[in-house]
């Protein structure tokens, strides 16, 4: 165990998901970017899954609760989120829609044997921009405010 609580922990899951996002934004803008694709879709869906499990450790979910209802499954954790608050764009909601089964069956760790879809660079960066921004409001609402005397 952490020894932290799990709204501290929300507070480390959106900051590490930003570090995540920073790096695969230079990724995409790496001259190679063409061949780093894999790479840079990994570490989005990685973002996306500890801004989607910050947000509800900031709405009283556990940790566990987080490892053990939603692993690696984006979709069923936008819904869950949107059920403690979280609103996002159609665009967003479609971005995570599109890389959530790659994320979940490792599509980006492991080369697949067939074709896949995934978002666009232009669409998967706001879309994480977003995302991020609505999970930091929460988190400072939820977490770091409740802090203050």
């Amino acid at each position: 165990m952490t020894g932290l609580s799990d709204k501290e922990m929300a507070v480390i899951f959106k900051k590490d998901a930003g570090d995540y996002m920073i790096a695969a934004e230079n990724l995409r803008t790496d001259e190679h970017s063409i061949y780093l694709v894999a790479p840079t879709y990994f570490l989005r869906g990685h973002a996306i899954e500890l801004l989607l499990k910050a947000c509800l450790l900031a709405n009283g979910w556990t940790l566990d609760a987080c490892r053990k209802k939603l692993g690696h499954k984006l979709l069923v954790g936008l819904t869950e989120a949107e059920n403690v608050g979280l609103v996002l764009s159609d665009q967003t909601k479609s971005v995570i829609a599109t890389l959530s089964p790659r994320h979940e069956d490792y599509t980006f760790r492991y080369r697949p044997d067939k074709p896949y879809a995934f978002p666009n660079q232009k669409a998967a960066t706001d879309a994480i921009a977003e995302l991020f921004d609505k999970v930091h409001a929460i988190v400072v609402d939820k977490v770091l405010n409740e802090r203050k005397p």
